[in-house]
């Protein structure tokens, strides 16, 4: 070819032809993206895809690591790219311009517009991005194209033809006489059809004349602009269809064109002329005028084409997509297209036309801020060009970014280009320089690009001299670009280093050890994860220069986000301390450092941390773990004696903060400790024991790694119990700031005394306190991708707003985010919505996409005014984080609108997938859309909906929500948290088409404490005050013997009164710390719970002072080392009301005390571990002044400070309630021995359970009252449910206040008021609700609603004998009462009451203690059956249905034996033959 010729294919300019064709091009999703010929295809090495399902990147870099090939993260790519694991420890993100591939029942196809012939007679491709229908001819619709829940459909004039399919293409003959029908698609499901007009006699038919096309849309509405531009725009306005200004052009050519440039259906030729035709457009009808002048000229060719092309707009418009705009076409929209004839990408000037290429490619700026980019390659398949001698093309990176709507030369020329980022020469795609890739590093531009936080790139290509050039002119494949970033993360610095024995990393005096080996340890990360290599350095602290210890990475490797562990012998130590066998040398100070790597770049080094060792204290006994232990697994743990000194004959050992448990060691000092790890990173300590039982030495810590179960915490479980639990944000409904979790009791309930998981903030921004979250949405999910909860934290008030994920510990303890490797930040503008919009609220989308990485999706609102709002999708693409490709969802709202900011959203994961339920609190409407499923390249989100309320369901009411199975029914429910912390459940139940039904449980009121010190303000130094993260009463130091210190369970922890070491007396300590108000009012309930490692017995550890005395008293009691609680009688001298727990304090080991006392019962008890120690009653009525402090560390006495406590403290907080035994969280014990005191039997079913529960009430001989189910035939474990039960007399079980639960009513022997205990979920209330005074004088004979009046009423015997029934209203009793017989004396004792014959009224079942019978007596007919003789020796414990056949039963103790026995209910009220229910009564 001469220089001068144009090369074969060049241009799709328009213009006419000999023999005419009409063509209406209508593409479902993009221009043509037929695969590319194998001469012009890019290839590259694959990359190894492991049969072992989709892989995020985290486990693609762990499996290219071990098979030495690159390794492609499956659930990380989208139809647009693929991010590739390489065994170099970089990761390769390659983006497309147009999509690849789509996902088909979970699992990636590659496009392929093949068009198949169905049995049905439908028409349609293969795979195609978009959903495309052809007509199998006749009169319907020609085509149907679906774009999610978008639709257009297009119908021609004129019955078809049965068509010819041929690859892509259907062919409809002679659709008019001399007329052809030439219909192709493409694999984004793009539409094109063509009118090939024969000859010119067929031009002059008059359906030619207007081409009238009915058009059919759905959630698309068509405009055209002035000069033919077609547009779709969705239903907020926005484009999301469009077509260029059609045009016709004939088949005319010249002389030296090639054939393959010639016209055709899919282009015009070179050298064709070409029309602009008219368009108009009106509801359901699209007008096309062809120009008959065209027609008409004697020079025209046929046949002769009319193009309007539709294009839907990819959901996020601005992350990909690309143009090739016309100088020749300025006002032309080129989105997605391109003016050449065979649909190739141009750029420069082959004379007739002159073109430039613009591309769009994601920038996932939050994955790559921190990241080194080793190269960012923008590569493209230059498939023809005018020679073979190499001409420039420039890249350029214009600020402005690409869009549907700028596609447009017009546009373009005004944009400023900025500099060359890129250029290269090249000639490829001609004879004797074959078509081949170009490849452009724009490495620098990426950086920039990051740094700027610039979501997309636009990418502009320009020949170089292309107005006077035309050998510069170039074609290049459209499905070839594609820009390859190759990137790796450094790991994180490693933070947060500790020891064993426990040392301080920081301290300014270094911390001392004794004689032992040392454990370093070093939580280590990497934003990649997968495996790092660990270096360890340690040297003397005076010789830096000498290593004693450097680790080999290759040989120390720990998983991304555990702790890395090495000991240092003891051997190595001594050494350099001069200890030698007649000298234990010197103390010495020893420095240590960590590093990781992920084998390609290591991280920096940590801080350095420095300990000292002195080798004459006595060392702690020596750690072994297990190869390998299982969060939940028993394993078996060695512990060998201190390497010097006493021989240990015990040792006491804690588990995460669990109780102490001693276990004895051999004749050696060795022992077995059995170990459960309860979550990821556990802290074991153990304690040395003497024979004497008392601990000694250091306690040696061991913090190792569990591997997380099999199976994953289930969705909403924080507390590994299997339940979804309540979360819930503070500083707001008179909740304390923080993240609260509420525990699900397993009875469609909460235990109301939550706990702060912030408690130490977020660790990020702040105070690391707990007012850290306020403001802040939190979700809960497996955002990092292990198997417990994480947390996901959202500050939509913060400027700029943030986002970040805190890793949860699987046990429901406080998070730890300022480990590093627990938490990972997301860059707020990464969650911004097409439109630049924050999101309004954010809720768990699960995998929603299919993806099948392991991240969970995001889905939330977000919008304003003048864009509209939108429920909105953010993918993850598989790393912790890792959110990119925002996208609007199509989706309305429940009642069809585009008020999304509107709706407030909460969801759970299903069985089906993602549940979402939507409120709008303006109407109270309600709904549940199940089965979440979104497609992206649609924006489609589809699902189950139903309705759960049209309207009012809270109306008005400023709630905050959380989703959840909260009945383990397999189906989604909601709580709500409210005014006051109230929160209720709401079941969801009975699902139907399009309904469902919601129906709320009994309300719950969230308890926090009033007070809380964490004591853990800051590092190791004097303490000179302590926060009071929930009531702002800060405590003040004095006495100047209180320190922060580091420990091995509670990091920080206070340390008071101790020497240097914290394992003696400091015998001259004064400290103490104090507010100087008294907090607590001890003539009203109140709690205190507090952690405590006492180094020796004796010493207070609250109190709060009178003027001569302290109203109350927590300390451990030298004497006789025991722990107490006591009440003070007097404001002088030492008269204490106590609790005392039995003897044996251990010392040296934490301890969690809580102390209640509860003035309605006048009771103070004492809980050791989670276990009730002891209760007493408390009746002094002392009188206090108004003033005094609070104080920690001493109390008062005969007004001097006195009793200062020696040991540490931690996690000290007060409530001004009584807490119950179920929100203590006390463990299960057995009742006190001897004869059990009745408090009624009740079979109920408890509400939202659908479970009927039979439940026996009992005090033990300490008065604390216990629940006993029926487990099967028998009793199961009895439960705690409250103390200080010696007082009382019960009158009956039953639901008092109407809702659901079984309420105790008791008279108070002491008061003598007619009490009701209400219960809730799961639990009693600790307070009881006043019925009635002046009770003394009546005997009980139970609660029912003997009116039927729908409220309970009681019966009850009086000094008269007369047998009252007292009328219940809810409000105490105070309807008048009914006398209902006479001679009810003391000689009755009441068996139970309930409706035994079927009438009315209910009877009652009494024995009669002179003569031992059981009779039945029938109200109102007065009538008397003897049921049984021989009664004077048992006790009733309740009349209930226990068999559960409709009768009621008769459960009674014989006094003699203790035995409790089952009479069965028989016809008319007998009794059946007895069984034994259990004995010890």
């Amino acid at each position: 070819m001469s220089t001068n010729s144009p090369p074969v294919r060049t241009i799709r300019s328009k213009a006419l032809g000999s023999v005419v064709a009409l063509s209406l091009a209508a593409a479902g999703a993009a221009t043509g993206l037929t695969p590319a010929p194998a001469a012009e295809a890019a290839s590259s090495a694959p990359a190894a895809k492991p049969a072992t399902g989709p892989l995020g990147v985290d486990r693609a870099m762990t499996e290219a690591r071990r098979t030495g090939r690159p390794v492609e993260a499956t659930a990380a790519g989208t139809s647009t790219s693929t991010m590739t694991a390489r065994p170099d420890g970089t990761v390769e993100l390659t983006q497309t311009a147009t999509p690849t591939r789509t996902r088909v029942d979970g699992q990636w196809r590659t496009l392929d517009p093949t068009l198949v012939h169905h049995p049905d007679g439908s028409i349609t491709p293969t795979v195609t991005t978009n959903q495309v229908r052809l007509s199998p001819g006749g009169t319907g619709p020609l085509a149907e194209l679906t774009s999610g829940d978008r639709a257009l459909t297009l119908t021609t004039p004129m019955t078809l033809p049965k068509p010819i399919l041929s690859g892509p293409t259907a062919t409809y003959p002679d659709v008019l006489p001399d007329v052809d029908l030439t219909v192709r698609v493409t694999a984004e499901g793009g539409f094109s059809h063509v009118f090939v007009v024969k000859n010119r006699h067929a031009a002059r038919h008059p359906k030619l004349t207007t081409l009238d096309l009915t058009t059919t849309t759905r959630g698309v509405t068509l405009t055209a602009d002035t000069t033919g531009n077609i547009t779709g725009r969705d239903r907020t306005g926005h484009p999301v269809l469009t077509a260029p200004a059609p045009a016709m052009w004939d088949s005319t050519t010249d002389r030296n064109e090639r054939p393959t440039a010639a016209s055709s259906a899919a282009a015009p030729g070179r050298a064709a002329r070409s029309a602009p035709i008219g368009v108009r457009m009106t509801p359901g009808t699209l007008r096309l005028s062809p120009d008959r002048k065209l027609f008409d000229d004697p020079d025209t060719v046929y046949p002769v084409y009319v193009d309007p092309t539709f294009n839907w707009t990819p959901v996020g418009p601005k992350m990909s997509g690309w143009a090739t705009i016309s100088y020749q076409h300025q006002s032309t929209n080129f989105w997605k297209d391109t003016p050449d004839p065979i649909g190739r990408m141009q750029v420069g000037n082959s004379g007739s036309q002159r073109s430039q290429t613009l591309v769009n490619f994601p920038v996932p700026y939050s994955t790559l801020t921190g990241a080194e980019i080793y190269d960012a390659i923008f590569k493209i398949t230059n498939t023809r060009s005018w020679n073979c001698t190499a001409k420039t093309v420039n890249i350029y990176a214009p600020a402005t970014t690409l869009s549907s709507s700028n596609a447009t030369w017009n546009h373009w020329e005004g944009v400023t280009k900025g500099s060359v980022v890129a250029s290269k020469s090249f000639a490829y795609g001609y004879s004797g320089c074959d078509a081949d890739a170009a490849s452009f590093d724009v490495t620098n531009q990426i950086e920039a690009d990051v740094t700027a936080k610039k979501p997309t790139r636009t990418l502009w290509m320009v020949a170089a001299n292309e107005a006077s050039d035309t050998q510069s002119w170039k074609e290049f494949l459209e499905t070839s670009p594609t820009l390859t970033i190759r990137y790796n993360h450094k790991p994180n610095t490693p933070t947060g280093m500790t020891t064993s024995p426990t040392t301080s990393c920081a301290a300014a005096s270094p911390t001392v050890v004794g004689d032992t080996s040392v454990s370093l340890y070093a939580p280590v990360s990497d934003t990649n994860r997968g495996t790092l290599g660990v270096t360890f350095k340690l040297w003397k602290a005076s010789a830096p220069g000498a290593l004693l210890v450097n680790t080999n990475p290759n040989l120390l490797t720990y998983s991304s986000g555990s702790t890395a562990v090495y000991v240092v012998p003891r051997a190595t130590l001594a050494a350099a301390a001069g200890v030698t066998g007649s000298s234990n040398g010197a103390p010495t100070t020893f420095a240590w450092q960590v590093q990781a790597t992920d084998f390609r770049t290591p991280s920096n080094w940590s801080a350095t941390c420095r300990f000292t060792f002195d080798a004459t204290r006595a060392g702690p006994p020596r750690i072994t773990p297990p190869a390998q232990t299982t969060v939940g697994v028993q394993a078996s743990f060695t512990v060998a004696p201190p390497e010097s000194g006493t021989l240990p004959t015990a040792y006491n050992y804690q588990l995460n903060a669990a109780p102490p448990v001693t276990v004895t060691a051999d004749a050696g000092g060795n022992a077995t400790i059995p170990v459960r790890p309860t979550r990821l990173t556990n802290t074991l300590s153990v304690t040395s024991v003497t024979a004497a039982g008392q601990n000694f030495g250091e306690t040696d810590t061991l913090t190792f790694n569990a591997v997380p179960p099999a199976t994953p915490a289930a969705d909403g479980d924080l507390t590994g119990d299997g339940r979804a639990d309540l979360l819930n944000v503070g500083s707001t409904n008179n909740l304390a700031a923080g993240i609260w979790l509420a525990e699900n009791n397993g009875a469609a309930g909460v235990n109301p005394n939550i706990s702060n998981i912030g408690a130490r903030g977020n660790g990020v921004s702040g105070t690391n306190s707990p007012s850290d979250f306020d403001g802040a949405q939190v979700v809960s999910g497996r955002f990092l991708g292990g198997s417990f909860q994480d947390v996901l934290v959202y500050y939509p008030a913060a400027n700029p707003f943030r986002a970040e994920l805190i890793a949860g510990n699987g046990d429901g303890s406080v998070l730890r985010p300022e480990r590093v490797e627990n938490q990972f930040g997301i860059e707020g503008s990464l969650l911004d919505d097409p439109n630049g919009k924050p999101p309004i609220q954010l809720a768990n989308a699960g995998d929603s996409r299919q993806a099948g990485s392991g991240y969970p999706d995001l889905i939330g609102t977000s919008g304003d005014t003048a864009n509209g709002y939108f429920l909105t999708y953010y993918p993850n693409f598989g790393i912790p984080g890792g959110y990119l490709g925002t996208q609007h969802t199509t989706a309305s709202t429940p009642t069809g609108g585009t008020d999304w900011n509107n709706w407030r959203i909460a969801t759970a994961e299903a069985s089906d997938g993602t549940a979402m339920l939507l409120w709008n609190r303006t109407t109270g409407a309600l709904h549940l859309w199940t089965g979440l499923a979104f497609s992206q390249d649609t924006g489609q989100l589809t699902y189950t909906a139903r309705t759960l309320a049209a309207s009012g369901w809270n109306t008005g009411a400023n709630l905050s929500l959380r989703a959840g199975d909260i009945n383990g029914d397999g189906t989604v429910d909601l709580w709500t948290v409210g005014t006051d912390a109230a929160t209720t459940a709401w079941l969801v139940t009975d699902l139907q088409a399009g309904s469902a039904t919601v129906t709320a449980q009994p309300k719950q009121t969230l308890i926090t404490s009033d007070h809380t010190w964490k004591f853990d303000d800051t590092g190791d130094g004097a303490v000179t005050a302590a926060t009071d993260v929930t009531g702002g009463s800060t405590l003040t130091a004095s006495g100047g013997d209180a320190y922060w210190r580091s420990d091995d369970l509670f990091s920080p922890a206070l340390i008071m009164n101790t020497d240097a070491t914290g394992t003696a007396v400091n015998p001259t300590g004064d400290g103490a710390l104090t507010v100087n108000s008294p907090l607590i009012d001890t003539t009203k309930s109140f709690s205190i719970s507090v952690w405590a490692k006492p180094t020796a017995a004796g010493g207070v550890i609250a109190s709060e002072d009178g003027a001569n005395a302290s109203r109350f008293l927590l300390w451990n009691n030298t004497s006789d080392n025991t722990w107490r609680f006591g009440m003070g009688n007097a404001d002088s001298g030492w008269s204490y009301t106590q609790v005392v727990t039995p003897a044996g304090t251990a010392l040296g080991v934490w301890t969690h005390l809580v102390a209640t006392f509860n003035a309605k019962t006048r009771t103070i008890s004492l809980y050791v571990n989670g276990v009730l120690k002891g209760s007493a009653q408390f009746t002094a009525t002392p009188t206090w002044p108004s003033g005094g402090k609070f104080v920690v560390g001493r109390y008062l006495y005969q007004g001097q400070p006195t009793a200062y406590y020696a040991g540490m403290i931690s996690n000290l907080q007060v409530w001004k309630r009584a807490l119950t035994p179920t929100q203590v969280g006390a463990s299960t014990t057995a009742p006190a021995a001897g004869a059990r005191t009745p408090f009624g039997a009740t079979t109920w079913t408890p509400p939202g359970t659908g479970t009927t529960e039979t439940d026996i009430y009992a005090a033990d001989t300490d008065g604390n009252l216990w629940r006993h189910r029926k487990q099967n035939a028998q009793l199961g474990t009895p439960r705690l449910m409250s103390t200080g039960w010696n007082q009382f007399t019960v009158f009956g079980i039953a639901d008092w206040d109407h809702d659901g639960n079984q309420d105790i009513v008791v008279r108070d022997n002491t008061s003598c008021e007619l009490q009701v205990f209400l219960g809730t979920a799961d639990d009693l209330s600790a307070t009881p609700t006043f019925l009635g005074n002046q009770w003394c004088n009546y005997r009980p004979y139970g609660v029912a609603d003997w009116n039927r009046d729908g409220f309970q009423d009681v019966i009850t015997a009086g000094s008269t004998n007369d047998l009252w029934v007292y009328p219940g209203d809810l409000a105490g009793g105070t309807s008048a009462r009914v006398d209902v017989g006479d001679g009810w004396s003391t000689d009755y004792a009441p068996y139970g009451i309930a409706n035994v014959v079927g009438d009315a009224t209910p009877d009652v079942y009494a024995r009669v203690a002179s003569t031992g019978l059981l009779r039945l007596y029938d109200f109102p007919a007065a009538s008397i059956t003897q049921v049984g003789v021989g009664w004077a020796g048992y006790t009733s414990f309740g009349l209930t249905d226990f068999n559960r056949d409709g009768k009621p039963d008769v459960v009674a103790r014989e006094n003699s034996t203790g035995i409790l026995w089952l009479y069965p209910g028989a016809s008319a009220g007998l009794l059946s033959a007895r069984s034994q229910l259990t004995t010890g009564w």
